[in-house]
Parts: C-alpha cells; sequence; structure tokens
C-alpha cells in the first residue's frame, strides 16, 4: 500500500457506527479490567455541572498504532513492529494522520476514536527556543499518542453506555466482535465488585508474645527477620494478589537518545506497510 503524503488523498477511509450497550456497571468498574490492555486510556469526568459539562466519560484501548517521540527522534509502533525516523514530531503527526479519513456522521457524542495520549511542556521547544530548567533524568517521551478506532464512552446524565467502532478496511476486530469483547470485561467487572464488597472484619492488633520474650529475642542476631518475632493481627483478613506488569525496555536512536518502549523488534520501512487490508478495491 501507498503512503499518504499531506495534501493527498487517505489511504484509509472508514465510516462509524455507535451502538447502545445494555450494560450496568460504572466507567471506573469497566476500566478494572481493561487497565492493563495495551494502549489502554480512561478519560473520566471529574464532575456533571448543570451546564452539561463533563458529561461523558472515555474508555480506549486497543489502538491502531502509537506514536512516541523524544526531540527528532520518532516511533511508530504497530503491533509489534517498530518504525523510527528522524523528523520533526509534528511533521510525523500531521503525516500519521492524513493516512486516515473518516465519512461525515454527526452524533451527540464528542468522541468516537481518533488521538489520545499526551503532549509534554518540552514539546514547545519544538515550536519555539525555551530554556531547559531542570535535568531530564527520566528520559519518558515528550510526546506519546495511541489512534484508535474503538471508543466505549459513558454518558453520565442518561447512565448510559456506548460503542462506537470506525472500520478502516484493516485485519482488526469489528463491531460485533468489539461488542462481544466488551461483555466479557463486563463480566470480569462484576466479579471484581464482587470480590470489594466482601466484608473483612478485623479486631485489635495485637503481639503474639509478651513483653520480656521480644525483648530477649531482638538481642539475637537477625532476630528481626525471623518469623517469630513478627506482630500480626489477631482477626482474620483476607488480601488478593497484585497482577505483575509488564517490563517495558528502551529503544536507542540514530543520534543516541533513548525513551522507554517495550522490548521488540523495529523496522523501518513505510507505515502503511503494516496495515494489512481485510478486502481489496479502492475505499
Amino acid at each position: 500500500m501507498r503512503l499518504s503524503r499531506e495534501g493527498r488523498r487517505p489511504v484509509y477511509k472508514g465510516r462509524s457506527r455507535i451502538r447502545l450497550l445494555e450494560i450496568s456497571v460504572s466507567p471506573v468498574e469497566l476500566f478494572a479490567p481493561l487497565a492493563n490492555r495495551n494502549g489502554s486510556i480512561f478519560l473520566d469526568s471529574a464532575l456533571v455541572d448543570r451546564f452539561g459539562l463533563g458529561r461523558w466519560s472515555f474508555i480506549l484501548f486497543d489502538p491502531i498504532f502509537t506514536f512516541s517521540s523524544r526531540g527528532d527522534d520518532v516511533v511508530l509502533q504497530i503491533g509489534r513492529r517498530l518504525k523510527w525516523e528522524q523528523v520533526n514530531p509534528f511533521v510525523s503527526l500531521r503525516r500519521s494522520l492524513s493516512l486516515f479519513s473518516v465519512a461525515g456522521n454527526p452524533s451527540w457524542i464528542p468522541f468516537r476514536g481518533g488521538a489520545a495520549g499526551f503532549l509534554s511542556y518540552e514539546l514547545g521547544r519544538r515550536i519555539e527556543r525555551l530554556p531547559a530548567g531542570v535535568k531530564d533524568d527520566l528520559e519518558l517521551p515528550e510526546a506519546c499518542l495511541g489512534f484508535y478506532d474503538t471508543v466505549l464512552a459513558h454518558d453520565h446524565i442518561m447512565d448510559q453506555w456506548f460503542i462506537c467502532h470506525t472500520d478502516f478496511g484493516l485485519k482488526r476486530p469489528d463491531l460485533e466482535a468489539r461488542m462481544r469483547e466488551v461483555k466479557l470485561q463486563v463480566a470480569k467487572a462484576r466479579k471484581i465488585r464482587e470480590i470489594e464488597e466482601i466484608e473483612i472484619r478485623t479486631g485489635p492488633l495485637g503481639s503474639n508474645f509478651e513483653r520480656d520474650q521480644y525483648l530477649q529475642a531482638i538481642k539475637r542476631p537477625n532476630a528481626i527477620s525471623r518469623p517469630e518475632t513478627s506482630t500480626r493481627s489477631t482477626s482474620p483478613s483476607a488480601s488478593r494478589p497484585r497482577s505483575s506488569r509488564a517490563t517495558h525496555g528502551t529503544f536507542t536512536s540514530g543520534s543516541g537518545r533513548t525513551m522507554p518502549l517495550p522490548s521488540r523488534p523495529f523496522s523501518s520501512s513505510g507505515l502503511s506497510r503494516f496495515f494489512p487490508a481485510r478486502r481489496r478495491g479502492s475505499f
């Protein structure tokens, strides 16, 4: 597939569809099982006022591709592949956005798909000359955006869920597959809610041995780390295992800069070749 440049017709044209979801979970509950998914984002409404501001919350996951930049080093991640280029990040971002277009489909939902992420304050140095205030010891990307074709939108006023999906003709789950996936995530969210609703009753804390025994125990070498010297609760308690997070590596560009990225192989080929079409024909 050819790569669309600025001013040319987009390569991937899509049409968005919206469906009402008959589910009864809060945005926080639904996002819980999706939090560890690749590229998951939760745009939570802080407050719904009398003017309708803050009416919507959005959940996004599984982006088509991600955009990360640091200086002039830009990394585009498409599935398991990485494409690196040295260019002004705004030029690369404009070029990436020009690949896609969505047919007009008026809707009351303000965000139905597209780019979501963050642009840091340091990215402003690509627009104007600004002094470096502090040493950059974290080496985080200056910009990180995901491009999403599926959005879960929650209307806080009507207490309704909607799924917005745009089909660009790529080999990705369609609207029906996404709806089935959401139902599975709702079932997981309800299980998590049931576990959190279990009442854990705890009584007063107490020691499992007397003061004199404790003083004698701490005089012995390495006594503090021994099980018999620990202080524990006399009441039953429950705990939940914590989920492990994936370990990320760093990507080193041609200019020597590094940025945290998943440790995956990369290729310097064109961007559009990584989007295999599900169907043939012109759009």
